[in-house]
Parts: structure tokens; C-alpha cells; sequence
């Protein structure tokens, strides 16, 4: 139908013109318009062409960012699931060092508690060992007021015999132990000192002085050796 109505167009127009169509500007305008129709048909093919190359790439990049998107997604949750992991081990970690320093701290007291006590107890021991050196004496009298102690001649005579000499030439006696004083063998003497190697002037009396010769404790009256 169309190229019947392009003839006719045609047809007119030449009868417009004074020209009477005939079969071959007939022909002519039907192969002209066939013509121009298969020109056409290459241009068309291009642009479908095209439209599919955008189409497929348009859809491929479309699909990479989402797989990107899910990459990315799933590091996140990787990320957070790290994160709460160590969340909970640090809550973890604060509850026992919170307790250790506590154990620490008792045990610090309790140290510190022993170090204080510590020197009270050297005073009383510092003052002992002071009244041991300065007061041997009141001991020694203590000591001598417990045990029998024979005086001098009542000692056997073997023992007498092998007893120096005592020879008394003074004899101060005082409550104070550290202002008696005696002299025996013209040697001034206190309390605890040798008279001679094997005896010892243990404590000066009222009366006299008591001795130690090898073990054995007896008392020397200030009469019987005055001289």
C-alpha cells in the first residue's frame, strides 16, 4: 500500500509539473523508496547494538559495587564482632587485677603491722641487755640468796689449801653497787673482777665479800682477812 501511495504522490506532482506518469516513474519512485527503506535497516542495527553494550555494562557495573557493598558489609561485621569480643575480655581482666591489688594490700598491712611491732619488742631487750651491764651485781646477790653459800671456814682443808691467799687492806660497802669497792692483795677491786686467775670477786657484802674458786661460792668475812 505505501508504495501505491507514493506512486500516486508522485504522479501528481508530475501531472502538477505538466508530466504524465508512466509505469516506469512508477517503478522508478517504488525502487527509489525500496532503497531508501535498506539504508536505513544499518543504522538501526548500530543503535540496537549500542543500546545492548550499554545495557550489559550498565548491569555489570551495577553488580560489582554490590558485591563490594557485601564484602565490605561482612568486614564490618567481623569488625564488630572482634570488638565485643574484646569487649568482654577486658571486662573480664579489670576483675582480676581489681581483686589482686586487694590481696596485695592485706598482705602490705599485715607486713607493716609486723614491722611496727617489730621495735617494740627490741626496747625491752635493748633495756635488758643495759641492766645486765650495769647492774650484774643485784643478779649476783638474787642468785646468792637462793643457793647456800659456805662460809670460808667451813670449807674442807683440802680446799682451803688450794685457795690463794686473801689478803683485805680496805672494804667500802654501799647500796649502790658501783660505789663498793675493796682491796685485797694491796689490788683495788669491784665486783666481777679477778682476784687471780681461777678466783673471782663476785660481790662485796656488809661484812666481808663472797668469792668463786673453781666452781665452789663462799663467803670471806672482813675480819678474819683484815690486816
Amino acid at each position: 500500500m505505501s508504495y501505491i501511495l507514493d506512486a500516486l504522490k508522485k504522479s501528481e506532482q508530475q501531472r502538477g509539473n505538466g508530466k504524465i506518469p508512466d509505469v516506469q516513474t512508477v517503478h522508478s519512485s517504488s525502487l527509489n523508496y525500496h532503497s531508501e527503506k535498506k539504508t536505513y535497516w544499518p543504522y538501526f542495527l548500530i543503535a540496537a547494538i549500542l543500546l545492548n553494550l550499554i545495557a550489559i555494562v550498565y548491569f555489570i557495573l551495577n553488580k560489582e559495587p554490590k558485591s563490594d557493598i557485601n564484602v565490605e558489609n561482612a568486614v564490618k561485621i567481623a569488625e564488630e564482632k572482634n570488638t565485643q569480643d574484646n569487649i568482654s575480655t577486658f571486662k573480664v581482666v579489670p576483675n582480676s587485677e581489681t581483686n589482686i591489688p586487694e590481696r596485695t594490700s592485706k598482705k602490705s598491712s599485715t607486713n607493716n603491722i609486723q614491722l611496727t611491732s617489730a621495735p617494740v619488742q627490741e626496747k625491752p631487750v635493748s633495756t635488758k641487755i643495759k641492766e645486765q651491764e650495769i647492774s650484774p651485781p643485784i643478779k649476783a646477790a638474787e642468785n646468792d640468796s637462793s643457793e647456800n653459800i659456805l662460809e670460808y671456814y667451813d670449807l674442807s682443808k683440802s680446799q682451803r689449801l688450794q685457795i690463794p691467799t686473801i689478803t683485805v687492806s680496805a672494804h667500802i660497802y654501799s647500796s649502790n653497787p658501783l660505789q663498793r669497792s675493796i682491796v685485797i692483795n694491796n689490788n683495788f677491786l669491784e665486783e666481777g673482777d679477778y682476784v687471780l686467775d681461777d678466783l673471782i670477786l663476785q660481790e662485796i657484802t656488809m661484812d666481808g665479800a663472797i668469792f668463786e674458786f673453781n666452781g665452789t661460792r663462799f663467803h670471806y668475812g672482813v675480819v678474819s682477812g683484815w690486816q
